[in-house]
């Protein structure tokens, strides 16, 4: 993945990955983080499929991972993992909806005194759709 600048056309930062992630392609083009997912798909011995997924939120600023969730369960009556993505800039807040998974990201705008704890663990609540909270400080 490559990061390129729309003022010169340099590129500004590139990044590998180990295996193909998915892009939602109706992102908001002025987000501070770029939001990939894949899906896994196992079939054990009983037969019974088992979806997994993977999500990473990758900064639009240095390519850096500003977020990742590994292997979550989710439901497997589909081969296909939706996700919408939608911004939110007064209130610096990016909300990602994928399957059943509602995630709220909230930035803090460069060169504010704001607390904010980039390494927090994301806040869980659990009621039938799981809605994780994480601040995220973009560099």
């Amino acid at each position: 993945m490559h990061a390129i600048s729309t003022v010169d056309g340099s590129i500004r930062w590139s990044r590998s990955f180990d295996d193909a992630w998915g892009c939602t392609v109706e992102q908001p083009w002025v987000t501070p983080m770029l939001l990939l997912v894949r899906a896994h798909l196992t079939v054990p011995g009983n037969g019974v499929r088992r979806r997994q997924m993977d999500v990473m939120g990758i900064s639009t600023v240095d390519g850096e991972t500003l977020h990742e969730i590994d292997r979550k369960e989710t439901s497997s009556n589909t081969n296909v993992i939706e996700s919408r993505v939608k911004l939110i800039p007064h209130r610096n807040t990016m909300l990602a909806e994928i399957q059943l998974e509602l995630l709220t990201y909230t930035f803090k705008e460069e060169g504010s005194d704001d607390d904010v704890d980039s390494e927090a663990d994301p806040k869980t609540d659990e009621v039938d759709e799981l809605d994780r909270t994480k601040e995220i400080v973009p560099e």
